[in-house]
């Protein structure tokens, strides 16, 4: 994993009872995390904005992992579970593990990343995913590294049919011209 920030967040462990959440949690709001154009972290909220999942993969789960994709150098790393306030805050706010009726564990994760990306043209040939998950009592943390496994492929979300490419520190949707100017430079570099 390129630029990971988990040994620095979780000294390097993958297990936490809930005391040490907290105290974890106090020690992060004095951290910095960067999101660039390789790393950015995600938190699930509820909050009843959140109608279904599909809304919720797609916003926190798929889009980014698109964009790390579809932007120079493919690949990113995307923290699930660590709350930073949004793009270029640069601050630890709180680790909020994502419950496990979301997402049971690793191997559900990558199920489902797989069945939402989609490439064009078509590729049998999957993208490059590690998943390292860090449990915590009433969740766990995921911390998933992406990179594209060839160079004339464009992701999209099979959620939306969107083409997202990462723009310095978020993932931008891109519109009808710019998606056909990028299968353009893929197709003839």
């Amino acid at each position: 994993m390129k630029e990971d920030y988990s040994r620095e967040i979780f000294d390097g462990k993958d297990k936490f009872d809930d005391d040490e959440l907290i105290k974890l949690n106090k020690k992060l709001k004095q951290e910095t995390f960067n999101e660039t154009q390789f790393n950015e972290a995600k938190y699930f909220h509820n909050n009843g904005k959140i109608r279904a999942n599909h809304e919720l993969y797609e916003g926190h789960i798929v889009k980014p992992l698109v964009g790390f994709l579809n932007s120079y150098g493919g690949f990113g790393n995307l923290y699930l579970g660590i709350d930073t306030g949004g793009s270029g805050k640069s601050k630890f706010l709180e680790i909020q593990p994502i419950n496990k009726k979301l997402i049971r564990g690793d191997e559900d994760l990558r199920k489902l990343i797989f069945d939402k990306l989609g490439t064009l043209p078509f590729s049998h040939e999957k993208p490059r995913v590690e998943i390292k998950k860090i449990k915590f009592k009433s969740g766990n943390v995921f911390i998933v590294f992406i990179e594209r496994c060839n160079n004339y492929s464009v992701y999209y979300s099979r959620i939306t049919d969107y083409i997202y490419k990462r723009n310095l520190d978020e993932p931008k949707r891109l519109d009808l011209l710019e998606s056909l100017q990028l299968v353009e430079t893929k197709k003839n570099p």
